[in-house]
This record gives structure tokens, C-alpha cells and sequence, in this order.
């Protein structure tokens, strides 16, 4: 790399922080040791040779194609993500005792041994289909797990650890039950994993964020328990009824789109309530919501029926989406709320107030000059 090239990057650096993307003409990384960078970043570098030395305390390598993870060296580092290196070798990460992150999603790996050593806290394995976790279960400093479309079968080895944040989204057919050993679970996402009873959830009354979309035909019952929930998504999950989320009094952003609701009652009890999103289901009347104090934005894209018209009692609110719906027969109720635009929406207003502004001008231009022919022909 030449001096012209390396000073580009120089100034590119941010508190320490380089990132490099699409930089396909990017062989070697010697140059890194001459400029302060303890952060750095690749992306879509297929090129790169990993020659890095042991200055950095972050390292990224995202879809380079990058066949060994020669890191081996790199005591210092403490957090390393590898997304996207298909079939990557990394049997040398096992020799990096400081590292407390690690992410490796959709990198195809198979088995987790390198790993089982460390001290981490976070790791993300998201994407690595049929990848054997055996050896997770000695990963006792571990926080965060991501084990989203893992093909995953069993995960009892997990039921031991005092995990408090995990992902399982997108392993259908996984028996969930061993969770129900993990108390310290916080945040737990378990999406799209043809899930019917959930009983196991019963005894996670520390679960403050719950991801249980796209799970058909779910019995909500054992739900009543986790009263410390701020966050629920149930999304797609065929709901007639949400009687079982009445006791649920610190809900905060509530997800029931997409179901067969048609009243929503049982939502009345719960004032905490900011955002909540009901599109997609049949529901007449939402005027039990109407005293919630913290109620802010509401969702009701797409209804099966048509917009009702006692949308007037959320005067409080700064935020509707209600498309594919008859919203011109509640235009006098949506008149009385103090609605704001949001950003993207900003965004084009602008552009169209930029273009009506050309054209205003380019229409005076136009008629100034059809004003000096007539007076030229005069």
C-alpha cells in the first residue's frame, strides 16, 4: 500500500475506529500497526489477507470471504465478529483468553470446541445450520446467546447457565422445556418455532422482553405469570382472545397483529401501555384503551373490518398507521389528534416541497420570459 492509500485510511479513523468497506483492490493489512486504530472493520473485502498484529482490542470481518481466522496472536482482542465467512477456520480463537465477545453468524460452523474455553459473554451463532452446541454448557460467564436458525433439536446442555439474554427464533420443531431451568433469562425470542404449549415459561418470571410470534394456534394461558414483561410480540399466532395478558400491568409495546381478534377488553387494565399494534385483526371498537396515560402510537394497518370511528378518544396520540384501511370515514375523529409526522414521512415532504418550489420557479422564469417577448415584439 502506498503512502497515499495509507494516509486515506488515516483520516478515516474516528476515536480510534477504522472502517474499511468494498475495498477490493486491499491485499495487506501490515499498515494498521503504524496508525493508532484499536477498532477495526471490514466489509466485503474478499482480497484480504488477515496479517494483522497485536494492536487491536476490536476486530470485524464481515463477508470476505476469509478462509482461516489467523488471530492467534492477538492477545488483546476482546471482541471479534466474523458474519459471513462461509466455512472459515477458527480453531485459533481458543487462544484469545481476553475475548468477551464473539460473533460468527452464517459462518457454517459445525461444532463449538474452540469456544468452550473462554470467558465469554456474548456470543452469536445465528445462521450456522446444524452446528452441535455441545460444550456451550461450560461457557459459565455467558449473558448472550443467539442461536437463531440453528436446526437445533435439543438444547439441554443450556439449562445450567445463567443466561439473560437468548435467541432460538427459527428452530421449528425444538422441544423448548430445559429452558425453564434458566431463571436469569431476561429477553428471550422464540419465534417462528412451531411452538403450541409454553408451559415451560411459567417459572421465568424475570423475563422482562418475550418474542412468540409466528407460533400458530399458541395457548397464551401461562403468560398470566410474567408480570415483569415490558415487551411482547404475539404476532401471528392466531389469537381469538387476550384474557391472559390482563395481569400483565407493566406492558409497555404490546404486538397482536395479525391475529383473529375482536375486542380487546382485556388490553383495559393495562396503563403502561405506550405502543401497541393491532393490524390485521377484526376489531370493532377500541375504546377500552381510552385512559391510558402513556399511550402514544398505535398500529392498525390492513384491518378486517373497517376503521373505527372512536379513534377520537386518543387525543394523546402522536403516531397512527392505519393503511389499507377506510380511513377517510374517520377523518373527522383523526382531525382531533395531535398527530406527528415521522421521519421518513419528513423526508418526503420535504421533497416535495423542494420540487413544487422548482417548479414555482421555473413558472416564473417561463412567464418572465414570455413577458420580454411580448414586449420585444411591441
Amino acid at each position: 500500500m502506498n503512502t497515499e492509500q495509507k494516509n486515506v485510511y488515516k483520516n478515516q479513523i474516528e476515536n480510534g475506529e477504522l472502517t474499511i468497506n468494498s475495498d477490493r483492490n486491499l491485499f495487506s493489512l501490515n499498515f494498521i500497526s503504524d496508525l493508532n486504530v484499536q477498532k477495526l472493520r471490514l466489509i466485503n473485502c474478499s482480497n484480504v489477507i488477515l496479517n494483522l498484529k497485536d494492536t487491536l482490542t476490536e476486530l470485524s470481518v464481515l463477508n470476505c470471504d476469509i478462509q482461516k481466522a489467523t488471530v492467534q496472536h492477538m492477545s488483546k482482542l476482546k471482541h471479534l465478529h466474523f458474519g459471513r465467512n462461509i466455512n472459515i477456520e477458527i480453531s485459533e480463537i481458543s487462544h484469545l483468553p481476553n475475548l468477551k465477545t464473539v460473533d460468527l453468524t452464517a459462518c457454517t460452523i459445525k461444532n463449538v470446541d474452540c469456544l468452550k474455553e473462554l470467558n465469554l459473554e456474548y456470543l452469536g451463532l445465528n445462521y450456522n445450520r446444524n452446528i452441535d452446541i455441545n460444550g456451550l454448557q461450560n461457557l459459565k460467564q455467558l449473558k448472550q446467546l443467539f442461536l437463531s436458525s440453528c436446526s437445533l433439536k435439543d438444547i439441554s446442555i443450556l439449562e445450567k447457565l445463567t443466561i439473560e439474554e437468548l435467541d432460538l427464533s427459527a428452530n421449528a420443531g425444538l422441544n423448548l422445556e430445559p429452558i425453564k431451568n434458566i431463571v436469569s433469562l431476561k429477553k428471550l425470542s422464540a419465534w417462528g418455532c412451531n411452538l403450541k404449549n409454553i408451559l415451560f415459561l411459567q417459572n421465568l418470571t424475570n423475563l422482562t422482553d418475550l418474542n412468540l410470534s409466528r407460533n400458530n394456534y399458541l395457548e397464551i394461558a401461562p403468560l398470566r405469570k410474567l408480570t415483569n414483561l415490558t415487551t411482547l410480540n404475539l404476532a401471528h399466532t392466531g389469537l381469538y382472545e387476550a384474557f391472559a395478558l390482563k395481569t400483565l400491568i407493566n406492558l409497555q409495546n404490546l404486538d397482536l397483529s395479525n391475529n383473529n381478534l375482536f375486542e380487546i377488553e382485556d388490553l383495559s387494565s393495562l396503563n403502561q401501555l405506550e405502543k401497541v399494534s393491532l393490524e390485521g385483526n377484526k376489531i370493532k371498537s377500541f375504546q377500552a384503551l381510552e385512559k391510558h396515560n402513556y399511550f402514544h402510537q398505535f398500529q392498525i394497518n390492513e384491518q378486517k373490518e373497517r376503521t373505527p370511528q372512536d379513534m377520537i378518544y386518543f387525543k394523546r396520540f402522536t403516531a397512527v398507521k392505519s393503511s389499507w384501511n377506510s380511513i377517510c370515514k374517520a377523518t373527522n375523529s383523526l382531525t382531533q389528534l395531535k398527530l406527528k409526522l415521522e421521519q421518513n414521512h419528513k423526508v418526503i415532504q420535504q421533497k416535495v416541497q423542494d420540487q413544487l418550489q422548482k417548479q414555482q420557479i421555473f413558472s416564473k422564469r417561463i412567464l418572465t420570459l414570455f413577458t420580454a417577448l411580448d414586449n420585444s415584439d411591441q
